[in-house]
């Protein structure tokens, strides 16, 4: 892959008071002292990566849950929590990739800066708010798709009831058909 120049962004880089309202504005709690001492709130820092990991790629901690080996028979049990937590580093790496921060790193999620992390989560509302742009559209045309494919089954009961219906006639006709041919016979036998 190409090298990318970490010093240039193709997103914004938020002020920390923006950052804290399109984090509000996500239904993300994040305080002011959070995110500028991150160091000393490490597992809140975690939560927000997961949630902003949620909103921009669909992936939740439960997914991540259900992949894991299971632990039965397992002699170290901790083992499993440990697998999770490289499952989710590898998510949220390919997620800040795709959203133009491309060192993400292990110690940004152990040892987070206050720098870097306001860096980071300027790229991830940045996608969070692209993704919102493009999902509005989508669920407007699924919406419409939805609304096409329940009439598409009406109209497709209708037909089998039309085309049922039309059998019925057929039968009919042909019986009738039937009827005629025989006394088309009984007339002609009779005449001769």
């Amino acid at each position: 892959p190409p090298k990318h120049d970490p010093s240039k962004f193709v997103f914004p880089v938020l002020k920390s008071a923006n950052i804290l309202q399109c984090m509000a504005e996500l239904g993300i709690d994040l305080s002011k002292e959070e995110l500028t001492e991150p160091h000393r709130h490490k597992d809140k820092i975690r939560k927000v990566f997961w949630q902003l990991l949620d909103i921009c790629c669909g992936i939740t901690e439960e997914d991540l849950e259900k992949q894991a080996p299971p632990t039965d028979g397992v002699t170290h049990p901790e083992v499993h929590d440990s697998f999770i937590d490289m499952m989710f580093f590898r998510d949220l790496r390919k997620c800040m990739t795709n959203c133009g921060v491309f060192d993400f790193s292990w110690k940004d999620l152990h040892v987070p800066r206050k720098d870097r992390l306001r860096t980071q989560l300027s790229a991830l509302i940045n996608m969070a708010k692209r993704t919102a742009e493009l999902n509005e559209p989508r669920a407007a045309y699924l919406a419409e798709l939805a609304l096409r494919h329940d009439e598409n089954k009406e109209l497709e009961a209708h037909r089998e009831e039309a085309m049922a219906k039309n059998y019925e006639v057929m039968e009919a006709m042909d019986k009738i058909v039937s009827e005629c041919d025989e006394l088309e016979n009984e007339i002609s036998r009779r005449n001769k």
